[in-house]
C-alpha cells in the first residue's frame, strides 16, 4: 500500500466518525447487545440444551415471583453467562430492565423475554 492510500483510507473513516450521523455510543451499544445475545445464548444451549422456556422458568425461581424474573434472576442469569463483572452487572440489569419490562412492574414476564428471541 502506498503512503496516499493509506492517508486517503484514514481520511474516509475519519470522516465518517466526524460525520453528524456516527453516533458512537449508538454503535457501543449494539456491540453490548450483541455480546449478551451471544453469551446467553451459549448458556442456554450448553446449560439448558437450547430450551430457552427451561432456562427462564429456572432463573425466575430465584427472585421467588410467579413466572416472572426480577433482579436477582437477571444478575444471576448473567453471571452464568459471564456478562460483565460484579461492578458493571447491575448496570446490564437496569438496561435489560429498561428495554424489556414492558409493563413497568419491575420484573420480566415470558412474553417479555420471549422478545429477545427473535433478535
Amino acid at each position: 500500500m502506498d503512503l496516499c492510500s493509506y492517508f486517503t483510507g484514514r481520511q474516509e473513516i475519519i470522516s465518517q466518525f466526524l460525520s453528524p450521523e456516527f453516533n458512537q455510543e449508538e454503535s457501543a451499544i449494539g456491540a453490548e447487545e450483541e455480546e449478551l445475545k451471544t453469551k446467553v445464548k451459549k448458556l442456554v444451549g450448553d446449560k439448558f440444551e437450547g430450551n430457552w422456556r427451561r432456562a427462564f422458568d429456572h432463573y425466575q425461581k430465584i427472585d421467588d415471583q410467579k413466572a416472572k424474573m426480577g433482579r436477582n434472576a437477571l444478575d444471576q442469569l448473567l453471571k452464568d453467562a459471564d456478562v460483565g463483572s460484579f461492578m458493571t452487572r447491575g448496570l446490564w440489569v437496569d438496561g435489560i430492565l429498561k428495554e424489556l419490562d414492558q409493563d413497568k412492574d419491575g420484573l420480566i414476564s415470558w412474553d417479555e423475554f420471549e422478545v429477545i428471541l427473535d433478535g
